[in-house]
């Protein structure tokens, strides 16, 4: 029988948080950077999510400690819930499609 995987990904824009499954054992390689995510878009505005921002070589993470709702003034807030979040942005992964092809 297989088991199911469930990948949790929110989508505001251009802005991707993706679940980690990786637990706190990834944090500890990890150097704070922020007590708030504030992501600026292609609109001049911003993702805003208060929750703790690590980073370990080039990647980005998220930890959301409790329910948060992640804001920006061109879209409706996204209500995430807890977890470790790698951060992404959807030209990104357009990117890595075509070179994939």
């Amino acid at each position: 029988m297989f088991e199911s995987h469930r990948i949790l990904v929110y989508r505001q824009g251009d802005l991707i948080l993706e679940k980690v499954r990786e637990g706190g054992e990834l944090l500890q390689l990890c150097e704070p950077v922020s007590d708030k995510l504030e992501v600026g878009s292609e609109s001049g505005h911003t993702h805003v999510l208060n929750a703790k921002v690590y980073r370990h070589a080039n990647q980005l993470y998220v930890v959301v400690e409790k329910p948060a709702v992640l804001k920006h003034p061109q879209h409706p807030p996204l209500n995430i819930e807890p977890g470790i979040y790698t951060i992404k942005f959807i030209r990104d992964w357009f990117l890595q499609e075509r070179a994939i092809d």
